[in-house]
């Protein structure tokens, strides 16, 4: 009897036993189970503050200047030296309003000591050095590489002028059809295509390049026919060998007879003569033939 007792308690305490060891687990699990909503929730948190991270990175990229450059033409003076001087904002990698009007002062005392367009930078920029408003304009802050560009840039502007000037008594390219012709004579070193399709896409993107608004004019005075005529006679005379260019408008010029050269120019001004080619020739040899009579 007492033996059955025995192990009835034993039983009995197995069971509660496992019991209390089914409430552990469970209260382990809840444990758990807290724990992990409390990381779930921190995890989020962590998360959102992440998310609120990554947001103000982009607003500070919003507000990062990338170095584009802006031209400020407010000031009517500056604005006029940027458009004669069109090379200005891309000699000055960094084209702030205060760098920009340095460059334009510095070309500005340029031209008050009238620097000859074919003078050395080496050898004549200690006349502007040593000029009081070289410090008051702060062109003293500009580097070294960046004056003898503007330098540059100075002497191709002035250059050109002063070539153009010499000639521009008798030789006056004063309609948009013999403008046209000026422009395609200034393009020294441009490879100029066959059609003139072509000729328009390339001209367009390097004047894009350099800031030339010149050929936007050109095109906006004059008709793409007109236009595309004068560059096909221009494209078969640029290929001509230089000693038969004179004598193929030698040939032409000999159909107007008791016609002085000045009174074919004439003509060809006011559209009633299609020979665009003479200005085609060096403005040297168009001055030679300056009072020629033809017979």
């Amino acid at each position: 009897m007492e033996e059955a007792q025995s192990k009835r308690r034993k039983l009995d305490d197995k069971h509660s036993g496992a019991k209390t060891e089914s409430r552990m687990e469970s209260s382990d699990k809840q444990q758990l189970n807290v724990s992990d909503l409390e990381n779930d929730d921190l995890s989020e948190h962590s998360n959102e503050e992440e998310c609120c991270l990554a947001l103000s990175d982009l607003d500070d990229l919003e507000d990062f200047d990338d170095g584009e450059t802006h031209i400020d033409a407010s000031d009517p003076l500056e604005a006029e030296y940027l458009t004669k001087y069109p090379k200005i904002t891309k000699l000055i990698n960094n084209a702030s309003d205060s760098s920009q009007l340095m460059a334009v002062n510095f070309i500005r005392l340029l031209e008050k000591h009238q620097v000859d367009p074919f003078a050395s930078y080496d050898l004549d920029v200690e006349e502007i050095v040593e000029d009081e408003e070289y410090i008051i304009n702060q062109c003293n802050n500009l580097d070294d590489s960046q004056r003898r560009d503007l330098w540059d840039e100075y002497c191709r502007v002035q250059g050109e002028a002063e070539i153009t000037n010499k000639v521009s008594n008798f030789i006056e390219y004063d309609t948009p059809e013999l403008q046209f012709v000026s422009f395609l004579k200034s393009l020294n070193e441009f490879k100029f295509p066959k059609f003139y399709t072509d000729f328009n896409r390339q001209i367009k993107r390097k004047s894009k390049v350099d800031n030339d608004q010149r050929y936007d004019h050109l095109c906006g005075c004059t008709s793409q026919n007109v236009r595309q005529q004068i560059y096909n006679k221009w494209v078969q005379f640029y290929k001509l060998p230089v000693a038969e260019k004179s004598k193929a408008l030698a040939g032409e010029l000999g159909k107007y007879k008791n016609k002085t050269f000045d009174q074919v120019l004439e003509l060809i001004k006011t559209k009633k003569l299609d020979l665009w080619e003479i200005y085609f020739l060096p403005e040297d040899e168009i001055n030679e033939l300056k009072g020629t009579v033809f017979s």
